[in-house]
């Protein structure tokens, strides 16, 4: 009776056993389709996101050269001619959810020359991207957002204009990219809730959660700081498609 017994008990063993391992099977499967549903819905709130902000900087663009154009029909001409190149670079960005550092910092560049025409003097800038920092992974559009606040509410209200500084640098683990202007401060109308500002903060915090910020200060204008995590291992698409554009990204207009 013995033998009887013992397979029984064995049978039993491997059974439990063969449903243990089912059941943690299943629990695995439910783990991986709820990160790939966890995956797509921050994919989506990132695409909506950007294409908050991507609407809101262009109808501000496009006011901006109607109204050069009014005053100052050759100047507007080359406006426009400024305007096709930045959107060149700028449209087959428009769907992306990712990017880098060295592209949106070439698109932030575009921008810039495009107010260049229609401020003259008034707008310097100066860009500083070290080749290291190129290939960074960077949230589309939110750099040259900060661009386009420091000049609207930091430069176009000071009676000289001013100079808008672009940098990046390695903090640590973390990647520090900065937006200087040397304009009139915050004001009344510049708090830090705009909503270019928000949506930036609310695009960070899908993509990084605690580990990115965005912060103001004012000093002598305004210093628009955005800190996100230092990422190394850059995949080898990423490294291919900056390889072409290895040196630094400098930059000065006066």
């Amino acid at each position: 009776m013995r033998l009887p017994l013992l397979g029984a008990f064995v049978f039993g063993v491997r059974a439990m056993h063969r449903h243990a391992q089912r059941a943690d099977d299943a629990a695995r499967s439910l783990q991986d389709t709820q990160r790939e549903l966890e995956r797509q819905a921050d994919a989506a709130q990132l695409q909506l996101l950007h294409a908050q902000i991507e609407p809101h900087f262009l109808f501000n663009t496009l006011a901006n050269v109607r109204r050069l154009y009014r005053k100052q029909p050759y100047a507007g001409a080359e406006a426009i001619d400024n305007l096709m190149i930045y959107l060149r670079a700028a449209l087959p960005r428009v769907r992306r959810t990712a990017s880098t550092l060295g592209d949106e910092f070439e698109l932030a560049q575009a921008y810039l020359q495009l107010f260049k025409v229609r401020m003259g003097r008034r707008l310097s800038f100066t860009l500083d991207l070290a080749p290291e920092l190129r290939a960074v992974p960077f949230p589309p559009m939110v750099l040259v957002t900060l661009v386009e606040n420091a000049i609207k509410h930091g430069l176009t209200p000071a009676d000289l204009g001013g100079t808008i500084a672009l940098a990046a640098r390695r903090a640590g683990r973390s990647v520090e990219v900065t937006v200087i202007d040397d304009g009139v401060g915050f004001g009344a109308s510049a708090d830090g809730t705009g909503v270019g500002l928000v949506n930036i903060r609310r695009q960070l915090a899908a993509r990084y959660g605690d580990d990115a910020r965005l912060t103001l200060d004012e000093q002598g204008g305004v210093c628009a700081r955005i800190t996100v995590p230092w990422q190394g291992n850059v995949d080898s698409r990423t490294r291919s498609a900056t390889a072409a554009v290895s040196g630094p990204l400098t930059a000065i207009a006066r």
